[in-house]
């Protein structure tokens, strides 16, 4: 009588797992087809994560402006940008001008949609750094027009660089010349007296082993652990 009831309670166990798991993988699909609401990705910061620049700005009350490409926009994972983490820790107007597929000259084309702000952050470069017909001396000339029209559009704004964000698996030849973007950009915020925040290592260093669990894909970061894991590597980066 027992033996003939243990099986019983193991299949029930199983066809509960099962419904389970298809549930689950309704209400993400229903999340990324925007019919249902993203979970909003809850960041708790500590004395070092607020001890930045960057992070005095952002939550000192001003205008925040983030300009990028589809991280910033967020088309990949349904509409959340890397920072939606900070937000509840940006108590001035956000503004956010970004495309998916958009290089460092897409900004140039878009300067007349960028509004006056107290804070401009720039995150720009991921499309130029793995295209290789993109050199450095063009991004950086890209960014000299873009910082140019900001400065004279704000005189009295903080300007902040993001590195170009990292991705999965590159090759070799693909990540040294992705370095070299980021060289290129710190370079250019030490001549301009700007906030370079150089996050991809720290991202890295979390993703390394499971990289998937908190992306879409290779390249962007999924709506909840993602940006969770990309606002984190900034605060701690930014100085």
């Amino acid at each position: 009588m027992t033996s003939e009831k243990t099986p019983k309670k193991f299949k029930k166990f199983i066809y509960a797992a099962l419904a389970l798991l298809v549930l689950a993988f309704a209400v993400v699909s229903l999340m990324f087809a925007n019919i249902l609401p993203h979970p909003k990705p809850v960041l708790k910061l500590n004395d070092e994560m607020r001890s930045s620049s960057f992070y005095e700005d952002i939550s000192s009350g001003g205008h925040v402006c983030f300009i990028g490409d589809s991280i910033t926009h967020g088309n990949a994972n349904g509409g959340v940008p890397w920072y939606a983490p900070l937000e509840p820790y940006i108590p001035g107007q956000i503004d956010n001008i970004s495309e998916g597929g958009y290089y460092s000259s897409h900004i140039i084309g878009v300067l007349d949609q960028i509004p006056v702000a107290d804070v401009y952050v720039i995150a720009i470069g991921t499309n130029d750094c793995r295209d290789p017909g993109v050199t450095t001396d063009y991004y950086i000339g890209n960014l000299m027009i873009i910082q140019q029209y900001l400065s004279d559009l704000s005189p009295d704004a903080h300007f902040y660089y993001i590195a170009p964000w990292t991705f999965c698996d590159p090759d070799q030849e693909t990540l040294e010349h992705c370095d070299s973007f980021a060289m290129a950009l710190e370079s250019f915020c030490n001549n301009t007296n700007t906030g370079f925040i150089y996050s991809t290592p720290y991202i890295v260093d979390k993703y390394d082993a499971f990289p998937y669990i908190c992306m879409v894909d290779n390249l962007h970061p999924d709506s909840y652990l993602g940006v969770r894991l990309y606002s984190e590597a900034v605060l701690r980066t930014a100085e």
